[in-house]
């Protein structure tokens, strides 16, 4: 497909806002998750050490090497005890400790074994919350980079300027017309309020076709349709520079007549109220007209902040020649 315009594009608002709010659907479990397993875990002491195992995390983040201090670490007293045959006093306490054991009945022995394996238990248990804690960090941090990227996205378009509906109407018929898609191939076309403009600083572009123009003022173009149908333009140059010229004069007679109405009423000594009344009449006035031609309201506020800024200063070139206002 051929776009007239390629600035013209649509941003599809409905859909990054279901991407946006699926993320936060899933960051939000993942942390309810984590209160879960903190709650679980208050009673155990294991929010107080590292939420993960040291030595893993070191073997995964530096290359796989293994620290050090895993590999030579001391044997323990048990250890050294079993490496070497016991003495005659030990020999002697084992033999006790075997012959008390003979005499202990079965239930004891239960409690023992019981004791045991709710000792191992506990410590499977610990150990399955910390691999639980790593892994969902990890998912988190994924997660959590694209919803930052596509959070982004939607500022960026924010901060693109939209496309009025008349350019949005040019843009969807000459597709229309001179392409002659399906109907599933110009749906995206409809949502004539969702499209914006990504082309950047194009304020120079309303005076550039005056100065590096290289066209004829009036030129007759031939177009022919694919139904065989021959078609004459006529590119009207005169009357675009003369529409320019028409909204120069208007900006400045809106401009002009406040000042005059101001400078005569000031003349007649009147009060300050009715200063005050004329500007912020001829502020909204010119907000009105400029909001309606301007579609970047960025440019709009400009604009009034600088026709404000005219008055303010006449008003105090008045009060500092003793007009009165």
């Amino acid at each position: 497909m051929f776009y007239p315009n390629a600035g013209i594009h649509r941003k599809f608002s409905n859909l990054m806002q279901r991407i946006l709010v699926s993320f936060e659907v899933e960051l939000d479990c993942i942390d309810h998750k984590f209160l879960e397993l903190d709650h679980a875990d208050e009673h155990n002491g294991i929010l107080r050490t590292l939420p993960f195992d040291r030595h893993k995390f070191l073997a995964r983040r530096c290359g796989g090497e293994i620290d050090q201090e895993q590999k030579q670490q001391p044997r323990n007293k048990a250890t050294e005890q079993l490496s070497r045959p016991p003495t005659a006093p030990e020999r002697q306490i084992q033999q006790t400790t075997q012959n008390q054991q003979t005499q202990l009945t079965k239930t004891p022995i239960q409690q023992s074994q019981n004791v045991v394996s709710s000792t191992n238990n506990h410590t499977s248990r610990n150990t399955g919350h910390r691999e639980e804690r790593a892994h969902l960090m990890d998912n988190a941090r994924a997660i959590f980079k694209e919803y930052h990227h596509f959070i982004g996205m939607k500022n960026d378009f924010q901060s693109m300027r939209r496309v009025s509906r008349k350019q949005h109407l040019v843009h969807y018929l000459a597709i229309i017309k001179d392409q002659l898609p399906s109907k599933a191939a110009h749906q995206y076309l409809w949502a004539r309020d969702d499209f914006v403009n990504t082309d950047r600083n194009t304020a120079h572009q309303w005076f550039e076709n005056i100065l590096y123009n290289t066209r004829p003022w009036v030129q007759r173009e031939k177009v022919q349709r694919p139904t065989g149908e021959v078609e004459y333009r006529i590119c009207a140059r005169p009357l675009g520079f003369l529409q320019k010229i028409i909204i120069a004069l208007t900006i400045a007679v809106m401009l002009l007549i406040p000042v005059g109405l101001l400078h005569f009423y000031a003349d007649r000594n009147h009060g300050k109220w009715v200063s005050f009344l004329i500007t912020c009449v001829s502020t909204v006035v010119f907000l009105a007209v400029i909001t309606y031609f301007e579609n970047n309201y960025g440019r709009a506020l400009v604009g009034v902040c600088a026709f404000v800024a005219v008055m303010a200063s006449f008003l105090a070139n008045l009060a500092g020649n003793g007009a009165g206002c």
